[in-house]
């Protein structure tokens, strides 16, 4: 990875930014080596773990900020792999929801401190408590305009939801 030093700054912090998650995700992905999940799996498997209740596939979809199909392509794998089941409902049988299954829960315990402590113990060791809550404001500031740009709104958790599991 080089150390691009553009003159411009937005186009600077925007190639740092992106630098910065990618990198991220690759130590991560390293962290999970031995867990048999990928990052997208994961993300499903916390959110599932956070809702009180069950969700569906859009409804997965919709929490993790991805598309449907990209979605239930994942969900399609990790059904083979064991980690999750569909159960369908409704009269029509076409409703579907989505139940975390031992083997899911096995391999989310197994990858949490990849997940959950990583991250912070990398932020913690490179910023102040200060500089991660000025950090925390500028992305949420960023986050916002971008939903804004696509017409998006930010919703609430629903209390349904305690996410993440455990922590907070």
């Amino acid at each position: 990875m080089y150390d691009w030093e553009i003159g411009d700054p937005s186009v600077r912090t925007w190639v740092r930014l992106r630098q910065t998650l990618k990198a991220l995700e690759r130590a991560i992905q390293m962290q999970l080596a031995g867990s048999g999940a990928t990052i997208p799996q994961l993300d499903i498997l916390e959110t599932l773990a956070a809702s009180k209740a069950q969700l569906s596939p859009s409804e997965i979809a919709m929490h993790m900020f991805r598309e449907r199909q990209s979605t239930s392509s994942v969900l399609n794998k990790m059904q083979k792999s064991g980690y999750i089941t569909k159960v369908r409902q409704g009269r029509d049988q076409r409703e579907v929801k989505i139940k975390i299954q031992p083997e899911g829960e096995r391999v989310m315990r197994r990858a949490a401190w990849a997940t959950y402590a990583y991250g912070p113990m990398i932020l913690k060791s490179s910023l102040c408590e200060n500089e991660m809550v000025q950090l925390d404001g500028l992305l949420k500031k960023v986050r916002d305009k971008v939903l804004e740009e696509l017409g998006l709104a930010l919703q609430r958790q629903p209390a349904t939801n305690h996410f993440p599991p455990g922590l907070g």
